[in-house]
Formats: structure tokens, C-alpha cells, sequence
């Protein structure tokens, strides 16, 4: 028979090692089934991180250590986020400022709210790699006047000045003489003499085949027969210097700048005046 003191012992021994491998048990599932934080880091600065929601969790925290071999209960975290706000499935923290070099080794500790009162931590350490995570493009600040009409608005001011600059620079160098914005292309549209509108209509379509990325349709503004070509203009004076810049690779339309064919004069040697592409000369419009 088992004395009473024996079997308090025995109780005891088993108590404990139950409560020990449930505990094992426990923080096994925590740290194998909990999923981790998805991070992105932005150069120069900028940090983004994300994780799933899950059911039950209300609240989701996370301090990040960074280069820092060992944690204790004293260590000072670098960065503390934190939100009890779902979006789209997901909890997202954000840190505009945030700088994250590659080859940083970063420590996290994360911090689950349950609906309940309880609390899970995760704990977990990387190192940050350029691929996948690191982005080369700076994420927008969060911010209430950082709006999306004040950005455009703000980017059609620097654009303004810029033009103005380039206006300025143009008719400094220009020694007086008269710069416009026209341009000269070397194709024959057409057998047909077409009006201004079909013109307009037949050169914006030969543009945009040639350079599709150029929002033609916002840029050009009409269209003209020129010597043996057509001339065409365009908004501002930055757009004329953009399009000669981009189309000194094209390899089927050469496009050169209409101010200069009037200093020089053009002449085409290859002008046939019984070629069913030729246009004959009607000269350049004049400005109204």
C-alpha cells in the first residue's frame, strides 16, 4: 500500500512535468504556428509592416531592436509601433522615418491583444536583405495635408516654375530672336492634302505609334504642312526640349527643332515632285 506522504510526491512530480510540457507545448505552437510580421523597408528611409488578422486578436504591437546581439528586460527598443485598427485583413504599422541599412541584424518582439485579456509575444531576428523586403521607392507620409489634390497641385507648381526657367534660359541665349514652340517631322501624312483637323488627327495618330509613352494627346496642339514634311507645336517650351531628347533614338521619324530649319533653310534632296507621298510646299502658317 502507498503511504499518504509517497503520494502527495508522486501527485506532485506528475503535476509538475504535465504543467512543464504543456508550457513547452504552448510556446512550440506560439512560435511554429503564429505567423510572422511581413516587413518592407524604403530607401532612404521608411519602414512598413503587416500581420494577418486572426481571430480573437484586437490589438497587435511591435518593438524592434536593431543590432543588438542579445535582449534582456532592460533593453531599450529602437522603434515601438503599435495599432488596433484592420484594414483589408490585415494589421499595418508605418514609420516614415525609420532608417534600416542592408545587413542590419533586427530583433522584434510582437505583442498579440486577445478580445479576451490575454496576451501572446513573438519573438523572432533577420537579417535585412535587398530582396524581396527592400524598396527603392519612399512610401508616402501619412500625413492630413499630404493629400492627394495637394501633391498634384504642388507638382504643377514646380512644373510652372520649371518652365518659366527654361523660358528664360532659352530667350537669354537666343540673342532677340523669336523661339517657339514648333516642331518638324520628315514623314508624308498622306497622297491626299488633308485639312487642318485630319492633319492634326493623322500626325497625333503617327506619334503616339512611334512613342507611345509621350501623352501626345495632351501635348499637341495642332498640326501644319511644312516644306516637305509637317510641323507640329506643343504646349510649353520643356515639352519641345523633352521630345527632341527622346526621339534622338528613333529609328524611323526624325524630328528636329522647326526654329532652327528657319535659321538654315531645309531642302530635301530626295524631293520628287511626281511622288504620290511628296506634299508641295505650302509654307508655315502664321501664328493667330
Amino acid at each position: 500500500m502507498i503511504k499518504p506522504r509517497k503520494m502527495f510526491r508522486f501527485t506532485s512530480c506528475l503535476l509538475g512535468s504535465f504543467i512543464i510540457l504543456f508550457s513547452i507545448t504552448n510556446m512550440e505552437a506560439i512560435r511554429f504556428h503564429f505567423p510572422s510580421p511581413q516587413f518592407e523597408f524604403f530607401h532612404p528611409r521608411g519602414l512598413t509592416i503587416w500581420y494577418p488578422e486572426l481571430q480573437g486578436v484586437v490589438g497587435f504591437d511591435i518593438k524592434i531592436y536593431l543590432n543588438k546581439p542579445y535582449l534582456h528586460e532592460y533593453t531599450l527598443y529602437d522603434m515601438y509601433l503599435n495599432t488596433s485598427t484592420v484594414s483589408y485583413g490585415k494589421f499595418i504599422v508605418n514609420d516614415d522615418d525609420a532608417f534600416i541599412r542592408l545587413g542590419d541584424n533586427l530583433r522584434y518582439e510582437v505583442n498579440l491583444q486577445y478580445s479576451d485579456g490575454n496576451k501572446y509575444r513573438i519573438r523572432r531576428w533577420f537579417t535585412v536583405k535587398e530582396n524581396p523586403i527592400f524598396r527603392l521607392k519612399v512610401p508616402p507620409k501619412n500625413r492630413r495635408n499630404d493629400t492627394k489634390e495637394g501633391k498634384v497641385n504642388q507638382l504643377k507648381e514646380e512644373i510652372n516654375q520649371l518652365e518659366g526657367i527654361v523660358d528664360d534660359l532659352i530667350k537669354c541665349s537666343g540673342n532677340g530672336s523669336e523661339v517657339s514652340n514648333n516642331l518638324f517631322l520628315n514623314f508624308r501624312p498622306a497622297s491626299v492634302i488633308l485639312d487642318s483637323k485630319q492633319l492634326l488627327d493623322h500626325t497625333l495618330d503617327v506619334l503616339q505609334k512611334e512613342m507611345p509613352k509621350v501623352n501626345w494627346k495632351f501635348m499637341l496642339t495642332r498640326a501644319f504642312y511644312y516644306n516637305n514634311g509637317v510641323g507640329f507645336e506643343v504646349k510649353t517650351m520643356l515639352d519641345k526640349l523633352k521630345i527632341l531628347q527622346m526621339f534622338k533614338t528613333s529609328v524611323k521619324l526624325t524630328i528636329t527643332d522647326l526654329d532652327k530649319i528657319d535659321k538654315v533653310g531645309y531642302f530635301d534632296d530626295d524631293y520628287d515632285e511626281d511622288s504620290p507621298f511628296m506634299l508641295h510646299r505650302f509654307g508655315k502658317p502664321e501664328d493667330t
